[in-house]
């Protein structure tokens, strides 16, 4: 642990508050939005997994993306695999059901878009091919981690992506 790490305290973030005003919750998904497009988040995932999607018969790979938020990750990863040649259909799961709704305001009916727990999500074993996440994993413990991996292994038939952060004291300072 470096000083300048500081430790893990998993605790609720602000967007997922119940009582956070609408106005601010979407300006807070257009704000992730924005840092995922400027890191190329998608355009990175896409890079990743299209080589284990490609499919000789044609067939449409299942791709559930974990802590979705408005979904946009999901609809431009999909987007990306397409312009690869690859065909897939990406699912945005998300707790926060109005962080999905806000998405589907934004941007039609695509991706299509589950509100559920992630630590149990309402699928059968092995029903998506591979499942993705992008800043979702440092908003929970270790053990908590563990569990999710252990509901991801669950679902997922060939494996999953994931992307996330390390916090650090630097950008605190600013």
């Amino acid at each position: 642990m470096s000083f300048l790490v500081p430790p893990r305290r998993p605790s609720t973030e602000l967007l997922d508050r119940p009582d956070l005003p609408s106005e601010e919750m979407a300006r807070s998904l257009e704000d992730l939005e924005a840092v995922n497009r400027v890191w190329g988040n998608a355009r990175l995932l896409a890079g990743r997994l299209a080589p284990y999607l490609e499919a000789p018969d044609g067939s449409r790979a299942r791709i559930l993306d974990l802590g979705a938020g408005s979904g946009t990750i999901s609809a431009d990863l999909a987007a990306h695999l397409s312009r690869r040649g690859v065909a897939a259909d990406t699912i945005a799961l998300d707790a926060q059901w109005r962080h999905l709704a806000a998405g589907r305001a934004r941007n039609g009916s695509r991706p299509p878009s589950v509100a559920a727990d992630a630590f149990a999500m309402p699928f059968a074993d092995g029903s998506a091919d591979w499942i993705v996440s992008t800043l979702f994993f440092h908003h929970f413990s270790p053990e908590e981690n563990a569990l999710l991996l252990k509901e991801i292994a669950r679902v997922a038939r060939r494996g999953f992506a994931l992307m996330d952060i390390r916090r650090h004291r630097m950008p605190l300072t600013f």
